[in-house]
Order: C-alpha cells, then sequence, then structure tokens
C-alpha cells in the first residue's frame, strides 16, 4: 500500500493504491475539510484521516505529501550547466536571495531546456521551493495519521503525467480548472509544468444566476491571454465545472483548439476527485526513484544521518559501561536511561524496515551525484589518434553519462576513433554524438562529440 495526500487550499484530499509500480489501483479516495483558522481543528481532520484510511498497527505506511500552489513559491530562470545536485544547490540559494537572504527553504528543480548543446553552458530550470517550518507541520500531521512521509512534490509538476498518449509529451498542454474564487492555468511543456497562472473570479456565483457561458467566455479570454498564441490543445480539470462536456466543446468553439477533459487512466479511480492526487500516483510510477522530485530529500537525509549517528554513539557508550567495571547501581541507571532514548529513537524511526528503506535512498542519491572518475577517461584517451586535441567535457550524474568533445585532425579520424571507442567499451556504453565545424582563423578544425556510459543506470523500486 501507498498513501498520496494533496494539500488544497481548504481541504485535504487523499487515495490509498494497491499493487506495485505500473500495476497501481485506487483502493480508496476521499478528502477532509481544513479550516486553517483553528489549530485544534487540526487534531481533527488528522484523526479522521486515520479513522478513513485505517493507519492503525505497526509497520511502515509510506505517504507522498503533494503540495498544492498555495504552498509553493516558483521561479524559472536559466542556471549554468551542473549536475542535478548542484542545480539544486543554485535554486535554493535563489529562492533564498529573492526572499531577502532568509534560510529555511526547501528546493528541487526540473530542467525545462539545455543552452549551448554538449557544452551545457545554460540550463532553463523550473524552481519549485517550500518552507520547511511548512513541510515539517505537515510532516508532523502526517505521523500523527499514522502515515511515514518519504517524499513531497509539487502537484502541478504532477500534470505532466496526465498526457493522454505518449506523443502527447512532447507537446504543449494548457490544463483550466475553476477553484473558489479563481481560476488556474496550468502550461505543461516536454512533460513539465513551466508556467501558473492564477486570476480572481469567482464562477460559483455566475453559475447560481444562470449565467454560465460567462464564465466560458472568461475562461476562455485567460487562455488565449495565457497561451500567447503559442499552439497546444486544452485540458479540463473537472472539479468547480457544473458540464464539464459542455464547456469543453464551447470552448473549443471560442479558442478553435482541441479542448477536453483531463482523465485519471487508473483503476478504480473515481473521476469526481481532484486530479491532483491521481497525477501524483502516476508520476510516481513515471520515473525511476533516483529521479524522482522530492522537497523533503535535504531535510530527511540530514535527519537520518543525524538519528544514525546517535543511535551509534549510544550503542557505543552502553559498550564503554558495560566493560568499565563502575558499580551495579550506577550502571543500571545509566542503562535505563539509554534504553529510555533508544526506544525514543526507535519510535521516531518507526520502524526498522522505514530506516532500511530511508538508508536505501541515501545510498541511491550518493550513487547518482557522484563525478566522473579516473578510470571513467581511460577508454576515451587509449583511444585517441595522433593529432586529435581534447575541447572540453560535461558530465550527467542522472544518466551517468561523461560527454567528451575532440578536436580532429581530419574528418576520416570520426569513423577510426568510434571504431576504437565501442571496442574498449561494452556494447551500449559508448556512442555518438554528432561532429561539427569550427573555424580558428584560417584553419577550420572538424569537432567530434561522443559520450560513454560510467556506471549503471538502472535501479530496483523501493515499492
Amino acid at each position: 500500500m501507498r498513501y498520496f495526500i494533496y494539500i488544497g487550499q481548504d481541504r485535504l484530499e487523499y487515495v490509498k493504491t494497491a499493487g506495485r509500480r505500473n500495476h497501481r489501483r485506487a483502493a480508496a479516495q476521499g478528502a477532509v475539510c481544513l479550516d486553517p483558522s483553528s489549530g485544534d481543528d487540526k487534531e481533527r481532520v488528522w484523526a479522521k484521516l486515520k479513522d478513513e484510511l485505517g493507519t492503525y498497527g505497526p509497520g511502515v505506511k509510506p505517504a507522498v505529501l503533494v503540495l498544492g500552489d498555495q504552498e509553493l513559491e516558483t521561479a524559472r530562470l536559466v542556471l549554468p550547466g551542473a549536475s542535478r545536485r548542484t542545480l539544486r544547490q543554485m535554486a535554493l540559494r535563489e529562492m533564498e536571495y529573492r526572499q531577502g537572504g532568509k534560510p529555511g527553504l526547501e528546493a528541487e528543480v526540473t530542467e525545462i531546456s539545455e543552452r549551448g548543446g554538449a557544452s551545457r553552458e545554460g540550463v532553463e530550470v523550473q524552481i519549485w521551493a517550500a518552507r520547511e517550518e511548512r513541510l515539517a507541520d505537515w510532516m508532523k500531521g502526517l505521523r500523527e495519521a499514522g502515515l511515514s512521509c518519504v517524499c513531497a512534490v509539487p502537484g502541478a509538476e504532477c500534470l505532466g503525467a496526465l498526457a493522454a498518449k505518449k506523443d502527447e509529451e512532447d507537446q504543449e498542454l494548457i490544463f483550466a480548472g475553476l477553484f473558489p474564487k479563481e481560476i488556474r492555468l496550468y502550461q505543461i511543456d516536454q512533460g513539465h509544468c513551466t508556467a501558473i497562472r492564477r486570476a480572481p473570479f469567482c464562477a460559483e456565483v455566475l453559475y447560481k444566476e444562470q449565467m454560465g457561458e460567462l464564465v466560458c467566455q472568461e475562461l476562455a479570454e485567460q487562455i488565449t491571454g495565457f497561451m500567447e498564441g503559442t499552439k497546444g490543445e486544452v485540458r479540463l480539470l473537472r472539479s468547480g465545472f457544473q458540464n464539464v462536456d459542455q464547456m469543453s466543446g464551447r470552448l473549443e468553439e471560442l479558442l478553435g483548439i482541441p479542448c477536453r477533459e483531463a482523465r485519471i487512466p487508473l483503476e478504480g479511480w473515481d473521476e469526481n476527485g481532484s486530479l491532483f492526487p491521481g497525477a501524483a500516483v502516476l508520476a510516481w510510477d513515471r520515473k525511476k526513484p533516483g529521479r524522482r522530485m522530492n522537497l523533503l530529500r535535504g531535510k530527511m537525509a540530514k535527519e537520518r544521518r543525524e538519528k544514525l549517528g546517535k543511535c551509534a554513539f549510544l550503542c557505543l557508550m552502553a559498550g564503554m559501561l558495560a566493560v568499565s567495571g563502575l558499580g551495579r547501581v550506577f550502571l543500571s541507571r545509566q542503562e535505563e536511561m539509554l534504553r529510555a532514548q533508544a526506544k525514543e529513537l526507535s519510535q521516531s524511526l518507526d520502524s526498522r524496515g522505514e530506516m532500511e528503506e530511508w538508508q536505501a535512498r541515501l545510498d541511491e542519491e550518493i550513487f547518482q551525484d557522484r563525478g566522473p572518475e579516473e578510470q571513467d577517461f581511460q577508454g576515451l584517451m587509449e583511444s585517441m589518434l595522433p593529432g586529435m586535441e581534447w575541447q572540453s567535457f560535461s558530465y550527467d550524474s542522472e544518466r551517468h553519462r561523461l560527454t567528451a568533445r575532440f578536436r580532429l585532425a581530419g574528418r576520416s579520424q570520426a569513423p577510426e576513433y568510434m571504431e576504437q571507442l565501442r571496442n574498449w567499451y561494452e556494447e551500449g556504453k559508448a556512442g555518438y554524438g554528432g561532429w561539427e565545424l569550427e573555424e580558428r582563423g584560417k584553419e577550420t578544425r572538424c569537432i567530434l562529440t561522443v559520450w560513454v556510459e560510467t556506471g549503471e543506470t538502472g535501479h530496483e523500486d523501493i515499492d
């Protein structure tokens, strides 16, 4: 079982899934109203959520926290080409700077496009940031509900998983929805959310006055301005519309582009629910563990390392006391204190299974973010031909791929070098990245780009 919890403006929505990756089904789903004006009311919310999900008893009950737009700060900018880990660190500093240099943020990035080809002169990214204190509050609440939060993701970014066909991941989509007192538009490009617009609008009042046509016209105007002349299709989020089929047909007439309802292709899914938790389920299955977004990445890794370190220290202290020959009374008191602290730590870690799961995730992060090592260059260097010169190299830590550029003495060296390179590496571990001509004064040189795999790219899913 895995649980997906969506934090909306006025309610908390959940979906309980069964099955494993790419074979999940919705076993239960529902919503619990939130009252932000009452601090005591949160206890009722978590108690009710625990009752509805039945999260009682021992064992790890992993939950994915899906954050609504109100919980997030976003920005879009170009950062220098770097590994995913470095991009996250640069994004975090940028968001902290924009908020007056105040620390206490967690940030994630999605790469929208690469600038500068193989040299990776710049990468355009979408930054998602959330306050640490807010994340801590939601994690605490989930613990009260019997859940262990293993990941926090932006709900808007998950909408990219709702492309009905494989080819739709490569085209632009606009998701439109009516929410309490506002219209929300999401631009999805290459499977990622690249822009969000929130426009004040109270559709409920117009619907009560039988003025649905005005709702449709206003929505069409907002979409037109949001798309700014780009081509794409529109998907409607069901919540908020009185008749989504009628609205999609009318919008097609006004906009002149395809428009239809967005649906969750998940067995057992109730279409009356919000799409965000369902989209999170699909997005979770679509990505390998090491490539999933997680706004808790830095915070949770630090906490786990600190707790594991403290456990090791307590065990060491207990061993020292046991062999030191101290009086029985003193030893029994120290033993009692250590047992109490160990019990407290054990409860905070929930169970051994959860600790092992997190250790696997941390190991995966370390492996994912490793840089190229000396032996990774050996095949590239020993395959070089007379007259060849290094120009530059870059490293993609997500795919564990080293890309190198060489200046050739002549075009004929390209196929010969590629043959030697492929003989050095296993099949499929080295490849051709293209060539181009470079003018240096009166001399024209051929630039060859190649790539090699530096490590395994597959990981077992922790589900």
